[in-house]
């Protein structure tokens, strides 16, 4: 068995061109995350044009649909306690006319609501249980992925949102792994996000240490029931044998000797960095892993051009030398 790799990119042709051209020059086969934004693509009077787009490479590559987790031009944030299925149903039908094998969905419910952790767990998975019959029926795979508190761009009058169900912590993974089956929900497997592991480490490990960071709402969703389940978290504590698929990029991981806090966003929000801008232990992640999954490069450009995205070509290629 060996890792399969692939790449993220937006439905514009541009970005397909260049990240199929990478996998041509690494000899290796496509994979392509698809990203949506809502209204500019998934939701647009041209979605099917996006789709029709994409769905000329479906015979050499092989896809993944990523559902837009806020709408970059209305500022609308998808929450599954919306129960918006029309929304879905809109998405999962994009997937399908993209030729795309997977949806992937996170782990969001609830926000900014006051709702307990645990009400919040059981109205996601009821979500989840109607997700794995709509994907069913077309063939799609859901895959979850743990995600942490939602920070925000500017002009949406908040910095953040959060949810109970915010950082998918080791044992919240092991709930939904266990009611997955016992529904036998077969169209639905998980996606690990380890940038999104290791903020939501960072959060759990500052916040045993600092008991005043009770007050800041960005730790409202660590609850007292979570700080009595383990004295640290790292992100290989995350992994388990569900996992499908990854998201990768690099990160900065607090440790006890950063005891300072004035470089909060540092140790909350950055993701998404090349591999080795941060400080993530790969190999201790890996380890743990099967083998046999497929790694997401979600790594952004470190000049930001989202046409010619070299970031994620040298991560593939650090990675396979690396791991196989």
């Amino acid at each position: 068995m060996a890792f399969k790799y692939g790449m993220k990119a937006a439905v514009y042709p541009d970005q397909l061109q260049d990240r199929l051209e990478s996998f041509r020059r690494l000899g290796i086969p496509s994979v392509i995350e698809l990203h949506l934004f809502g209204a500019d693509d998934v939701f647009s009077k041209d979605a099917a044009v996006w789709s029709s787009g994409v769905r000329r490479y479906a015979d050499v590559c092989r896809f993944v649909v990523h559902y837009p987790i806020m709408d970059a031009k209305t500022g609308y944030l998808f929450d599954a306690s919306d129960d918006d299925c029309d929304r879905f149903e809109a998405v999962l039908d994009f997937t399908q006319a993209c030729g795309a094998v997977g949806l992937v969905m996170h782990c969001c419910y609830g926000f900014n609501r006051d709702i307990s952790k645990r009400e919040a767990m059981t109205g996601f998975l009821a979500q989840v249980e109607h997700w794995n019959e709509l994907s069913r029926m077309r063939g799609i795979r859901i895959l979850l992925e743990n995600y942490g508190f939602v920070w925000l761009p500017p002009g949406l009058g908040a910095d953040y949102v959060t949810s109970p169900l915010d950082h998918c912590f080791p044992w919240d993974m092991a709930v939904m792994v266990a009611a997955i089956r016992e529904k036998g929900m077969e169209a639905v497997g998980f996606l690990l996000d380890t940038a999104h592991a290791v903020l939501s480490a960072n959060m759990f490990n500052m916040r045993r240490r600092h008991g005043h960071l009770s007050g800041d709402k960005r730790f409202r969703n660590i609850f007292s029931e979570d700080l009595d389940r383990a004295r640290c978290l790292t992100a290989s504590d995350f992994m388990h044998d569900s996992i499908e698929y990854f998201h990768v990029s690099d990160a900065f991981v607090w440790r006890e000797e950063d005891n300072h806090l004035d470089e909060m966003r540092k140790w909350l929000y950055t993701e998404n960095l090349p591999i080795g801008r941060g400080n993530v232990d790969f190999a201790e992640i890996m380890e743990k892993a099967k083998g046999d999954e497929t790694l997401i490069m979600e790594i952004n450009p470190e000049k930001g051009d989202h046409a010619h995205n070299i970031s994620q070509y040298e991560a593939v290629v650090w990675f396979r030398e690396k791991f196989g």
